[in-house]
C-alpha cells in the first residue's frame, strides 16, 4: 500500500466570480444581523409570510441555490468560460457583472476545468424577511475545489486513476502499472487544482425556494475548512 503524496501546485480557483477579493454588495449591518425578522412587519403579516420552521426552510433553500450555482459555474468553466450568461438565472442583476468578469479569466487564458466543486458544513448566518417583503439569507460553508483541475484546452483530461484518487494524502493500493500512469500524468501536465475554503454567500429572493446569489467572499472568521 502506497501513500499518494501529491505536491499541490498553488492555484486560487474563483467561484467564477473571483469572490475572494471582492466586497459583498448589500452586506447587512450588525443591527440587521441581530434582527432575523424585520420589525416593520405586523405580527399578523409575519405569521402569514414566515413559516413555523423558517430558519430550517431558509437553510435548505440557500443550500439548494448555492449548490446549483456551483454546479453551473463548473459547467461554464469546463467550457473555458464561454456563454457566461448561463449564470444569469442564478444570481442577482447587480452581482452578474462580477460573475462575467470571473469567467473572462478562462476565456482569456484558454484554461478549462475538469471535476466537480462541492459544498459542505453549511452554517446559517442570517435569515430574515425585509420590510419590502424580500427574503435575505446568509450562509457560510466550505467550498471544496480540491477535485477541480485547471488545465489548458490543449492538454488531455487527467486519467480516471488520477480523478478517483486525487486529492493526495489518501491511501492508494495500486500496482506498478497504475502508478506509472499516475506518475506520467503529473510529470507531463501543467494542471493546477484548488483547495477548501470557507465562503460566505449572501442570497435574496421573493421566496425561500427561489433565492439568488447576491454576493460571496472568503470568510475569515472561526469557520474552518480542512
Amino acid at each position: 500500500m502506497r501513500r499518494w503524496w501529491v505536491v499541490v501546485a498553488g492555484v486560487t480557483l474563483v467561484l467564477s466570480s473571483g469572490c475572494v477579493a471582492l466586497e459583498p454588495t448589500g452586506e447587512p449591518s450588525a443591527e440587521e444581523m441581530a434582527t432575523p425578522l424585520a420589525p416593520a412587519l405586523s405580527e399578523r403579516d409575519r405569521q402569514t409570510a414566515v413559516p413555523d420552521d423558517f430558519y430550517n426552510v431558509a437553510r435548505i433553500g440557500a443550500e439548494k441555490a448555492i449548490r446549483g450555482y456551483l454546479e453551473r459555474s463548473d459547467i461554464i468553466t469546463q467550457d473555458s468560460g464561454s456563454q457566461p450568461q448561463r449564470m444569469k438565472p442564478l444570481v442577482t442583476e447587480s452581482w452578474y457583472p462580477w460573475e462575467e468578469k470571473g469567467f473572462e479569466y478562462f476565456s482569456r487564458t484558454g484554461d478549462r476545468t475538469v471535476g466537480e466543486t462541492t459544498f459542505d458544513d453549511p452554517v446559517l448566518q442570517l435569515a430574515r424577511l425585509t420590510p419590502s417583503g424580500v427574503y435575505d439569507v446568509g450562509v457560510i460553508g466550505c467550498v471544496d475545489t480540491t477535485r477541480i483541475f485547471v488545465l489548458p484546452e490543449s492538454e488531455p483530461n487527467p486519467p480516471d486513476l488520477v480523478l478517483e484518487g486525487h486529492p493526495g494524502y489518501e491511501l492508494f493500493d495500486g500496482d506498478d502499472a497504475a502508478w506509472a500512469e499516475i506518475d506520467a500524468f503529473y510529470n507531463g501536465t501543467t494542471a493546477r487544482w484548488g483547495d477548501r475554503r470557507a465562503i460566505v454567500f449572501w442570497l435574496v429572493g421573493d421566496t425561500l425556494d427561489t433565492l439568488l446569489i447576491d454576493s460571496s467572499e472568503e470568510w475569515w472568521g472561526v469557520q474552518e475548512c480542512h
